[in-house]
Protein backbone atom coordinates (compact mmCIF):
# COMPACT_ATOMS: atom_id res chain seq x y z
CA UNK A 1 0.00 0.00 0.00
CA UNK A 2 2.99 2.31 0.56
CA UNK A 3 3.79 1.93 -3.00
CA UNK A 4 0.96 2.92 -4.10
CA UNK A 5 0.65 5.97 -2.29
CA UNK A 6 3.88 7.34 -3.46
CA UNK A 7 3.10 6.39 -6.86
CA UNK A 8 -0.21 8.74 -6.12
CA UNK A 9 2.19 10.81 -4.78
CA UNK A 10 4.29 10.77 -7.88
CA UNK A 11 1.55 10.92 -10.47
CA UNK A 12 0.02 13.83 -8.53
CA UNK A 13 3.22 15.34 -8.49
CA UNK A 14 3.77 15.22 -11.99
CA UNK A 15 0.23 15.77 -12.85
CA UNK A 16 1.39 19.24 -10.67
CA UNK A 17 4.33 20.01 -12.15
CA UNK A 18 2.79 19.59 -15.83
CA UNK A 19 0.19 22.13 -14.81
CA UNK A 20 2.62 24.47 -13.23
CA UNK A 21 4.68 24.67 -16.34
CA UNK A 22 1.82 24.79 -18.64
CA UNK A 23 0.70 27.90 -16.68
CA UNK A 24 3.71 29.51 -16.63
CA UNK A 25 3.89 29.14 -20.82
CA UNK A 26 0.30 30.34 -21.04
CA UNK A 27 1.60 33.34 -18.77
CA UNK A 28 4.58 33.60 -20.89
CA UNK A 29 2.97 33.89 -24.33
CA UNK A 30 0.25 36.54 -22.48
CA UNK A 31 3.27 38.62 -21.01
CA UNK A 32 4.47 38.85 -24.56
CA UNK A 33 1.32 39.59 -26.49
CA UNK A 34 0.83 42.34 -23.69
CA UNK A 35 4.48 43.75 -24.46
CA UNK A 36 3.66 43.65 -28.25
CA UNK A 37 0.17 45.35 -27.82
CA UNK A 38 1.73 47.95 -25.16
CA UNK A 39 4.71 48.47 -28.12
CA UNK A 40 2.87 48.68 -30.88
CA UNK A 41 -0.14 51.22 -28.88
CA UNK A 42 3.23 53.42 -27.58
CA UNK A 43 4.28 53.22 -31.62
CA UNK A 44 0.93 54.65 -32.88
CA UNK A 45 0.94 57.09 -29.82
CA UNK A 46 4.32 58.27 -30.56
CA UNK A 47 3.53 58.53 -34.55
CA UNK A 48 -0.24 60.29 -34.01
CA UNK A 49 2.10 63.11 -31.30
CA UNK A 50 4.60 63.29 -33.89
CA UNK A 51 2.22 64.39 -36.61
CA UNK A 52 0.35 66.63 -34.36
CA UNK A 53 3.38 68.63 -33.82
CA UNK A 54 4.43 68.55 -37.12
CA UNK A 55 0.41 69.82 -38.03
CA UNK A 56 0.98 72.63 -35.22
CA UNK A 57 4.54 73.86 -36.54
CA UNK A 58 3.31 74.05 -40.46
CA UNK A 59 -0.40 76.15 -38.64
CA UNK A 60 2.00 78.43 -36.56
CA UNK A 61 4.82 79.15 -39.59
CA UNK A 62 1.63 79.56 -41.95
CA UNK A 63 -0.47 81.59 -39.89
CA UNK A 64 1.81 83.07 -36.93
CA UNK A 65 -0.14 85.65 -35.75
CA UNK A 66 -3.72 83.63 -35.41
CA UNK A 67 -1.18 81.01 -33.13
CA UNK A 68 -0.36 84.12 -31.14
CA UNK A 69 -4.55 85.20 -30.86
CA UNK A 70 -4.88 81.58 -30.45
CA UNK A 71 -2.28 81.16 -27.57
CA UNK A 72 -3.62 84.16 -25.73
CA UNK A 73 -7.30 83.25 -25.77
CA UNK A 74 -6.53 80.03 -24.28
CA UNK A 75 -4.32 81.34 -21.40
CA UNK A 76 -6.97 83.89 -20.96
CA UNK A 77 -9.88 81.69 -20.66
CA UNK A 78 -7.54 78.80 -18.56
CA UNK A 79 -6.80 82.10 -16.42
CA UNK A 80 -10.21 82.76 -15.66
CA UNK A 81 -11.53 79.54 -14.70
CA UNK A 82 -8.92 79.52 -12.31
CA UNK A 83 -9.56 80.31 -9.12
CA UNK A 84 -7.21 82.37 -7.66
CA UNK A 85 -5.92 82.95 -3.75
CA UNK A 86 -4.30 85.53 -2.34
CA UNK A 87 -0.77 83.53 -2.39
CA UNK A 88 -1.28 83.22 -5.66
CA UNK A 89 -2.35 86.50 -6.37
CA UNK A 90 0.65 87.62 -5.06
CA UNK A 91 2.81 85.13 -6.51
CA UNK A 92 1.72 85.81 -9.49
CA UNK A 93 1.21 89.27 -10.10
CA UNK A 94 4.68 89.47 -11.48
CA UNK A 95 4.29 86.89 -13.89
CA UNK A 96 1.13 88.34 -15.41
CA UNK A 97 3.35 91.92 -15.35
CA UNK A 98 6.25 90.00 -17.86
CA UNK A 99 3.21 88.61 -19.84
CA UNK A 100 1.88 91.94 -20.28
CA UNK A 101 4.97 93.70 -21.29
CA UNK A 102 5.89 90.58 -23.63
CA UNK A 103 2.08 90.65 -25.34
CA UNK A 104 2.96 94.41 -25.71
CA UNK A 105 6.14 93.88 -27.00
CA UNK A 106 5.02 91.33 -29.48
CA UNK A 107 2.19 93.57 -30.75
CA UNK A 108 4.79 96.30 -31.17
CA UNK A 109 7.34 94.17 -33.15
CA UNK A 110 4.29 92.72 -35.46
CA UNK A 111 3.12 96.42 -36.13
CA UNK A 112 6.95 97.18 -36.93
CA UNK A 113 6.99 94.06 -39.36
CA UNK A 114 3.87 95.05 -40.77
CA UNK A 115 5.49 98.41 -41.44
CA UNK A 116 8.06 97.30 -43.02
CA UNK A 117 6.57 94.86 -45.45
CA UNK A 118 4.14 97.71 -46.66
CA UNK A 119 7.48 100.06 -46.91
CA UNK A 120 9.06 97.80 -49.08
CA UNK A 121 6.37 97.49 -51.23
CA UNK A 122 6.18 100.88 -51.36
CA UNK A 123 2.99 101.21 -49.64
CA UNK A 124 3.11 103.95 -46.68
CA UNK A 125 1.43 107.03 -45.65
CA UNK A 126 3.65 109.62 -47.78
CA UNK A 127 3.34 107.06 -50.67
CA UNK A 128 -0.76 107.15 -50.40
CA UNK A 129 -0.56 110.76 -50.11
CA UNK A 130 0.99 111.32 -53.51
CA UNK A 131 -1.04 108.62 -55.19
CA UNK A 132 -3.89 111.06 -54.15
CA UNK A 133 -1.85 114.19 -55.34
CA UNK A 134 -1.03 112.42 -58.55
CA UNK A 135 -5.15 111.02 -58.67
CA UNK A 136 -6.05 114.78 -58.09
CA UNK A 137 -4.10 115.82 -60.13
CA UNK A 138 -5.30 113.39 -63.54
CA UNK A 139 -8.73 114.11 -62.59
CA UNK A 140 -8.18 117.79 -62.79
CA UNK A 141 -6.53 117.44 -66.29
CA UNK A 142 -9.27 115.29 -67.16
CA UNK A 143 -12.12 117.56 -66.49
CA UNK A 144 -10.13 120.08 -68.22
CA UNK A 145 -9.78 118.04 -70.98
CA UNK A 146 -13.66 117.18 -71.30
CA UNK A 147 -14.71 120.56 -71.03
CA UNK A 148 -12.54 121.93 -73.61
CA UNK A 149 -13.87 119.08 -75.58
CA UNK A 150 -17.50 120.05 -75.08
CA UNK A 151 -16.59 123.81 -75.60
CA UNK A 152 -15.17 122.66 -78.87
CA UNK A 153 -17.90 120.52 -79.94
CA UNK A 154 -20.35 123.07 -79.67
CA UNK A 155 -18.79 125.41 -81.42
CA UNK A 156 -17.84 123.53 -84.35
CA UNK A 157 -21.76 122.05 -84.74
Amino acid sequence: MSNSVKDSAERAGAYASEKLSEAKDQLRERAHNTRVAASEALESAREKASEAKSATIQGIEDNPVAALVAGIAIGAVVGALLPRGEREKAALAPVGGKLNEAARVAIAAAKEAGRETLDDLGINKDAASQQVGKLFEAATRSAGAAGSAAVNAVKNH
